[in-house]
């Protein structure tokens, strides 16, 4: 199952390695398949090369399994695949450091998950939904719904890894699923606040940006936090999360505010690694509510 791990460095030289090896030369761009099934070949020779000890087969277009004394694990390569599709001349970079992320997760699959490392990613109900299939007959996702079909997931903070936490973690962490995502929640405000703080610190009449941190997308997990920046901007304010490390937020006064911060969404999107949704959000004290600029949407 794909997510996101953004500070890994230790397998990704591994990962570059094996793509100049697989490329019979140095690393160029182009070089990757197109068609899904050569991209599947192509990508699980490269979790071969990267993981000499695991057992990786082909289970269908954009699809792994990976086998290996860590523990099974089935991998989706459709996020990927589309990310190289939207960027053709990157995509021997992203795949590179995709699989350099997944070996790194796979390797901490088994790890227990300590209460201290608990936090709370925010992700599209698609996510959510292939990650009940990944998990289906085994475990449930610790997930709670949030407003336009947005996901708070519990996750672990492991050292070269965002670990997703299942049921399977609850019995050893002694908490239900409830406190786990309260349990993340409050482990991550600080750096929530941090953020927040920072967009105080430079208000802006127009569209502005939250990035550089995985985390990013976990702002949506947290309205009360966003008080502040409503009173920056006259107590109307649009947010809309296109990808896991952006979070743009703007003014709502204005007929076609929330279409302009739409537009940016999709742009945002049009180059992310792991695309979310172009939906745009309007606080209220009580939490998100979505706002639809398109009139065919509602």
């Amino acid at each position: 199952m794909p997510y996101p791990v953004l500070r890994i460095r230790p397998y990704l030289c591994f990962a570059l390695f094996a793509f100049a090896v697989l490329l019979n030369g140095p690393a160029s761009a182009g070089m990757v398949p197109t068609d899904p099934e050569g991209f599947t070949a192509f990508v699980a020779k490269m979790f071969r090369a990267v993981m000499p000890d695991a057992t990786v087969e082909v289970t269908g277009p954009l699809a792994l399994s990976v086998k290996s004394k860590d523990g099974d694990e089935s991998m989706s390569l459709t996020n990927v695949y589309s990310t190289c599709m939207r960027n053709a001349a990157q995509c021997d970079q992203i795949v590179a450091g995709h699989v350099s992320s997944m070996a790194a997760s796979h390797a901490s699959i088994n790890e227990p998950v300590k209460r201290r490392s608990l936090r709370v990613i925010v992700r599209p109900a698609t996510y959510i939904e292939a990650m009940k299939r990944n998990l289906a007959g085994r475990w449930e996702p610790v997930a709670a719904p949030l407003a336009g079909g947005y996901w708070m997931i519990a996750a672990a903070d492991m050292p070269e890894a965002i670990q997703m936490v299942t049921t399977r973690d609850l019995p050893h962490l002694k908490l239900s699923s409830e406190e786990a995502l309260e349990d993340g929640k409050k482990h991550l405000q600080a750096a929530m606040r941090r953020h927040i703080k920072a967009a105080l610190k430079a208000p802006r009449p127009g569209i502005s940006v939250l990035t550089n941190d995985p985390y990013a997308s976990s702002l949506l997990a947290f309205p009360e936090l966003w008080a502040p920046v409503a009173d920056m901007v006259g107590g109307d304010l649009l947010v809309a999360v296109p990808s896991a490390d952006v979070v743009l937020y703007s003014p709502g006064k204005g007929a076609d505010a929330a279409k302009r911060l739409q537009a940016a969404a999709q742009e945002i999107m049009a180059r992310a690694d792991r695309v979310f949704t172009d939906t745009v959000f309007r606080w209220g004290e009580d939490g998100w509510t979505p706002v639809y600029p398109d009139a065919k949407r509602l």
